[in-house]
């Protein structure tokens, strides 16, 4: 898997680093913890930008995970709730959404 990654970053640059980090967030096999820093190396060699390897790092994060989202508002937390036996995941999940919406003001003037 390591010289399939190292291929993939050094043929495909940037829109690599991208692909490799949302298929991250999608497949759990493929590390970040080889991608990034295969990518700073890279960078630091001088084969690729620094700011332009994170960028295209974070936004290949942020897709993964926007994919998941997207997913989860689908299908619903009623939904969700289910597919599992008791109502303590759809609780659980609606106090985290309530917190986001309201506690994120609250928790940011306690720290």
């Amino acid at each position: 898997m390591f010289d399939w990654i190292v291929r993939m970053v050094e043929q495909t640059g940037y829109a690599g680093v991208a692909l490799l980090m949302f298929a991250e967030n999608l497949f759990p096999p493929v590390p970040s913890e080889l991608i990034l820093p295969l990518a700073g190396f890279t960078a630091a060699r001088g084969d690729l930008q620094f700011v332009p390897v994170v960028i295209a790092g974070t936004a290949g994060a942020v897709a993964g995970g926007l994919f998941w989202y997207l997913i989860g508002r689908w299908i619903g937390c009623d939904r969700l709730g289910s597919l599992h036996e008791s109502d303590q995941i759809v609780r659980d999940l609606r106090t985290e959404m309530e917190l986001m919406l309201q506690g994120a003001t609250a928790s940011f003037a306690m720290a």
